[in-house]
């Protein structure tokens, strides 16, 4: 401590203010990161996991419409009636390949590595429901097979199911993955504040050194 008692008191005080303009940058910095951080984190899942979710949910609904449309034309050729089925047919198919379209960039987006498996399941319950169901649907009533049409919907709702299954499987991991972004923030954060009462513990103890040495020295004279 010799050095801090050859210290003039202008010197010591001036090393305060070094000090406590030490303690602000410092502060300035973990809050800056702790803020960027936060942000970062969180815009990047809200808008990867948002821009999936939203194709998904397109295409889900587009399927459901595309359904309605295809069960309405089969009621107006099984009984005829002023309005043609026509119109319907092909507002179903617009909406299958809508749907077929939304589903493709959900497909193309990036995914982790467990998430992979689960679009794999996902994609593969799709090209069953779509490809192998519900075009075939859409054969039938454009060749006017009301019967088979009909026949066929037990399969085409077990076929919508597992769909249906696999896309909730999709988004409860995706809440899963949310959570635990939202646990590894709070450790930060936490990590972050105790970096702040270290560093005003720091200063503190500074400052305490400084003045013990400036009333040391003034005593002294």
């Amino acid at each position: 401590m010799k050095w801090i008692n050859n210290l003039s008191v202008k010197a010591s005080w001036t090393l305060v203010l070094v000090a406590f303009s030490g303690l602000v940058v410092v502060i300035g910095a973990l809050g800056l990161f702790a803020n960027h951080f936060g942000r970062e984190a969180f815009t990047s899942l809200h808008e990867r996991d948002m821009a999936q979710i939203s194709h998904l949910d397109s295409a889900y609904s587009q399927l459901l419409r595309a359904r309605i449309q295809m069960n309405r034309a089969a009621e107006l050729i099984r009984t005829p009636s002023f309005d043609r089925p026509d119109p319907l047919i092909e507002e179903a198919q617009r909406l299958l390949d809508a749907a077929t379209e939304n589903f493709n960039q959900f497909t193309a987006s990036d995914f982790d590595q467990e998430q992979q498996a689960l679009v794999d399941q996902l994609a593969s319950n799709f090209q069953s429901f779509v490809n192998n169901n519900l075009s075939l649907q859409m054969m039938m009533l454009e060749e006017r097979d009301v019967s088979g049409f009909f026949s066929g919907e037990s399969r085409v709702d077990e076929s919508s199911q597992h769909f249906v299954a696999s896309a909730e499987a999709f988004l409860d991991a995706s809440a899963q993955r949310g959570n635990a972004l939202l646990i590894r923030f709070e450790q930060v954060s936490s990590l972050l504040f105790w970096g702040v009462i270290a560093a005003l513990g720091a200063a503190l103890l500074v400052v305490t050194v400084v003045v013990w040495g400036v009333r040391k020295t003034c005593c002294a004279h």
